[in-house]
């Protein structure tokens, strides 16, 4: 199924900047013109899915060029789902930011939403590395970018090790 709107925290239209794989919901994202916009309807992931999954194992693949949590904020239903699904989610930290941000503004509340779900936060390298709430809050303040990666694994905390396992036997 393919539906041609972006996905957000509620209904209604929305102004998309640049093109391509570099689109994004946010003016000024990794420097694109204000004048290459296009109007696209927008939806929640919520909407868009309903109830058609529940009870499956899923997995949610989110790389929206600095709009993830407005994806998550329209996701509510899916996110307290059971099973709870893995999302694999693509979060700029310092790197290709509207100009006067040095530090991705929506880090900590995006973190905190898989956090506040259940959630656990793994670094997706070598080692699948936990992210702690801390480490976080450090950054949020200015400090300096330790997670060193970009794209997260969310999974349910009691799932954690089995996914560690899995993935680092392969």
């Amino acid at each position: 199924e393919v539906y041609p709107v972006a996905l957000g925290e509620r209904p209604g239209l929305a102004e998309l900047y640049g093109g391509g794989t570099g689109a994004s919901l946010l003016k000024g994202w990794a420097g694109t013109s204000e004048l290459f916009v296009t109007l696209v309807p927008i939806n929640t992931l919520d909407n868009i899915l309903g109830e058609r999954f529940s009870g499956q194992r899923l997995l949610f693949i989110i790389d929206v060029e600095g709009a993830e949590l407005a994806v998550i904020n329209g996701a509510k239903h899916h996110l307290s789902m059971m099973p709870k699904p893995i999302w694999m989610v693509e979060v700029a930290v310092t790197e290709h930011l509207p100009a006067g941000h040095t530090v991705n503004p929506d880090l900590l509340k995006t973190f905190q939403a898989f956090w506040r779900a259940g959630y656990v936060a793994l670094k997706l390298k070598q080692g699948l590395g936990e992210v702690r709430e801390e480490e976080v809050v450090s950054i949020q303040r200015g400090g300096k970018n330790t997670l060193k990666v970009n794209n997260f694994l969310f999974v349910e905390a009691n799932r954690c090790s089995e996914i560690r396992h899995s993935c680092l036997n392969r």
